[in-house]
């Protein structure tokens, strides 16, 4: 295990205040806890790529980052109705 792993599992640590935000938050406050979580885990699968050498992990990352702020633009266009 080296620094790239520790780091990442923290990062995972971090993923727990969000879950919990995002089941006893207002709808806005689930939507930046979703936002945060994604960052989290776009973060996460960069620093277990470097831990690994594994350059193609840095490309899922790079898609999950595309897709999540896709994702939120539409999660929001959907909420619009009742904000």
């Amino acid at each position: 295990m080296n620094v790239w792993f520790v780091f990442s599992i923290l990062l995972l640590l971090c993923l727990i205040p969000c879950g919990l935000v995002s089941l006893r938050g207002a709808v806005m406050e689930r939507m930046l806890a979703l936002q945060t979580a994604q960052i989290i885990m776009v973060f996460t699968i960069l620093l277990t790529a470097e831990g690994l050498h594994r350059t193609i992990y840095q490309d899922v990352a790079l898609t999950l980052a595309i897709m999540s702020f896709v994702s939120s633009l539409a999660f929001i266009r959907f909420l619009e109705r009742w904000l």
